[in-house]
């Protein structure tokens, strides 16, 4: 989501945002250090019968999200707008 915004109102800048800005460990090595199983999809992980378990869910770093607030605008005026008859209707 900060990536959305920073190509949105800040022309493509990306600082901070990016795995050559930031160093993350790995965290499915770091839960198996501690014995922590891993898996990569849910219904693995909710029809074990085992204690704890590490989800790894791995989103493409372009991914946006679809309404989102807009910036300087209020909460409720998401984007993509609704129509202003619609969004006063709704706030009722």
């Amino acid at each position: 989501m900060c990536r959305q915004t920073q190509k949105q109102w800040l022309g493509g800048i990306y600082h901070g945002t990016s795995a050559k800005d930031l160093a993350t460990p790995d965290f499915t090595s770091v839960a198996w250090a501690y014995d922590i199983r891993c898996v990569d999809t849910l219904g693995e992980l909710f029809d074990s019968p085992y204690g704890p378990a590490w989800l790894e869910i791995k989103v493409d770093e372009e991914q946006g999200v679809s309404p989102q607030a807009k910036f300087g605008f209020p909460i409720e005026d998401q984007e993509p707008s609704l129509p202003r008859e619609e969004l006063l209707r709704i706030m009722a």
